[in-house]
């Protein structure tokens, strides 16, 4: 069994800036329980759907490419913090949330029409 979700990859620059604002925060924050992710590990989930078998994993890939086709690339843009919870830092989409939006919902779409999966 695999553990699979869709995500967006983020760009060099957008994850510099996160990196930026980790920085501030670790500044700010009194106690040391603060876990910050590399910022190289960060990416924009667009559909987790949890453990499914190996053999559905090439099956998964050609839908993905498939949808990933039917899309023109875009610029995403973030800012500062929106929320910060427990154990979540949100950021703000600026720019590209519309067509986010649209990969999302043409992924689940998708997912429930070819595998019967939904959220």
């Amino acid at each position: 069994m695999k553990r699979l979700f869709f995500a967006l990859e983020l760009e060099a620059e957008t994850k510099a800036g996160i990196r930026q604002i980790q920085s501030s925060l670790k500044s700010q924050l009194k106690f040391d329980e603060v876990r910050f992710i590399n910022p190289e590990n960060l990416h924009l989930t667009l559909y987790f759907i949890g453990d499914q078998s190996e053999s559905k994993l090439e099956k998964f890939q050609s839908l993905v490419r498939n949808i990933a086709a039917e899309f023109n690339a875009f610029e995403i843009s973030i800012a500062g913090r929106s929320n910060i919870t427990a154990n979540v830092l949100a950021m703000d989409i600026l720019r590209g949330s519309r067509e986010i939006i649209r990969i999302q919902s043409a992924l689940a779409e998708k997912l429930l029409q070819d595998f019967g999966i939904s959220d």
